[in-house]
């Protein structure tokens, strides 16, 4: 039985999807990481390892940030590339 904190391909892929999206969404307002925490009520300090892919956000914290960021949530765990899903390369699956 594998351990819920497992982190494997998968999960390692969906933590970089997601800290990429945040960014991106974040940057596309112009919103400074103090803004976004004012608006969503989520401390700096976790936006930050949020944003660096060294944070596990639950489903309520994800609602919260899709809201914060004027998106839906589906779209923050979603690859994107010029409008549609993609799945991107894993960066542990790539070769110098």
């Amino acid at each position: 039985m594998r351990s819920v904190h497992h982190h494997d391909r998968t999960t390692v892929w969906l933590e970089f999807v997601f800290a990429r999206n945040v960014w991106s969404a974040r940057s596309r307002l112009g919103l400074t990481l103090e803004a976004l925490a004012h608006r969503s009520g989520i401390l700096k300090d976790l936006l930050v390892l949020i944003e660096q892919g060294r944070a596990d956000p639950d489903l309520h914290t994800i609602a919260i940030l899709a809201d914060a960021l004027e998106c839906e949530p589906a779209e923050l765990c979603t690859a994107q590339s010029n409008g549609r899903a993609q799945r991107p390369r894993n960066p542990i699956d790539q070769t110098s």
